[in-house]
């Protein structure tokens, strides 16, 4: 049961990247009982061992608190003039959004308590490494036959790439998955025989990032990656901390790791050249071209300088309490300067888009995970078990790296980039809190 329970959590993992990121309801509806189904079998355990094996990260209970708050948000009452009233402005996508938050705290919860042992995550990290090159392999052959189809026949519309909607939030994804193999090797948490496959996957998957023609997922990868090779200073593995007196050993260590990083990015960008630069450097230009634009039309209210301006008002308006989870879509029209001809759904950043939301009780949450995830890693990088360390550090990796992507997109709200990101935050958080204290 605990191997089925284990494998069905991957294969929601799985299921929900190749479901176009989970966005619409069938694919919702699948997501959702499948992770159900896990926590009954988890009862079950439970119930045939007669004894509760539960445990709870620190960073379980923000999440926790804030699938409370959304559900205290999605109650409703109707006065006696007939009119529905309560915290959301939209109730039923509060609740929606809270069923769902609920499912991936589920998620969360299995992933510490069933994805721990020292060869499980050995296993799993293989897994990621495989599950990213075979990702980035798909993507780079159907932008390369793109004929406006899905898996070349479910037709589409939009800025797709791979399997997702929308290429930001491919970029996004994959940048979570970047830094396994080059956290691996750092951390010598694979044997050397696999170097070789592990750098290219990392160059492989840059690459695909990179041709998804996403500016934030290019700034994340390489910002994932700076933080991998600044957290790999930390290392404890075999323990034999880095001592004053082994100067040079820790200089050339240093430089082993900075020559990692800069060849993976020097053959990443050789890769993007040697198959074409030009989409790259267009999607560059237009950056430039929409900061330099003085347009008056209704289109400049799509960017995402307009759109944080709007949501601050929101913010200003329900600073408590929030327009409520899920709410965004239904509360924005409110506060637009497009005086509500334009529909949007989301803020294009996650930071704002909780304040949004669920207030500054929400923000204060978010907050509080932060801090603990950061704890965690933190900790979990100092494991003197070069697998738990190099797990612990690709995790960090990838969590950084969505974490600065959600300056400027909306990964989180995304079902499957979210899932991946909880699980990531699970196992760090269970390294991190099983790690004792390591003194330098």
């Amino acid at each position: 049961m605990t191997r089925l329970i284990t494998l069905g959590l991957l294969l929601a993992v799985v299921f929900s990247t190749l479901a176009h990121g989970t966005v619409e309801p069938w694919s919702i509806a699948i997501l959702q009982g499948l992770i159900t189904a896990l926590g009954l079998l988890w009862a079950m355990r439970i119930f045939r061992d007669k004894q509760i094996n539960l445990f709870m990260p620190q960073t379980a209970m923000p999440i926790l608190l804030l699938v409370i708050y959304g559900f205290i948000q999605g109650m409703a009452f109707t006065d006696a003039n007939g009119t529905r009233a309560g915290l959301s402005s939209d109730v039923e996508a509060t609740r929606n959004a809270t069923l769902m938050l609920l499912v991936l705290f589920i998620a969360f919860l299995i992933a510490a308590n069933f994805l721990n042992g020292r060869e499980s995550l050995g296993r799993l990290s293989t897994f990621l490494v495989f599950y990213g090159v075979l990702l980035a392999t798909f993507a780079l052959i159907q932008h390369f036959t793109w004929e406006g189809k899905f898996y070349w026949f479910r037709e589409t519309k939009g800025s797709a790439f791979g399997p997702f909607v929308n290429r930001n939030h491919f970029a996004g994804y994959l940048a979570m998955l970047a830094p396994f193999p080059v956290a691996m090797i750092m951390a010598r948490g694979v044997a050397r025989d696999r170097w070789i496959f592990y750098g290219f996957a990392a160059i492989l998957m840059g690459i695909a990032i990179v041709v998804s023609s996403s500016r934030g997922g290019l700034i994340s990868l390489t910002l994932g990656l700076l933080f991998v090779w600044l957290m790999s200073r930390r290392l404890q593995v075999k323990g034999k901390p880095a001592q004053p007196a082994m100067a040079e050993k820790t200089i050339l260590a240093t430089v082993k790791r900075i020559g990692l990083v800069t060849l993976v990015i020097a053959v990443v960008s050789a890769g993007v050249m040697w198959i074409g630069s030009e989409q790259v450097i267009n999607r560059a230009a237009e950056t430039v071209g929409q900061l330099s634009t003085s347009s008056t039309t209704q289109e400049k209210y799509f960017y995402r300088s307009w759109i944080w301006r709007n949501t601050w008002d929101m913010i200003s308006h329900r600073a408590l309490w929030g327009n409520g989870l899920g709410a965004y879509e239904t509360a924005f029209p409110r506060y637009s300067a497009a005086n509500g001809e334009m529909v949007i759904s989301e803020a294009h950043n996650d930071y704002l888009q909780i304040l949004a939301d669920c207030g500054i009780i929400g923000g204060l949450l978010a907050g509080w995970f932060l801090m603990a995830l950061g704890q965690a890693v933190w900790r979990a990088v100092q494991s003197r078990d070069a697998t738990l360390a190099g797990v612990a550090l690709a995790c960090g990796g990838g969590i950084f790296a969505l974490l600065v992507h959600s300056f400027s997109d909306f990964n989180l709200q995304i079902p499957s980039n979210a899932l991946l990101f909880l699980v990531l935050a699970a196992i760090v958080s269970h390294i991190g809190e099983n790690q004792a204290p390591v003194t330098t």
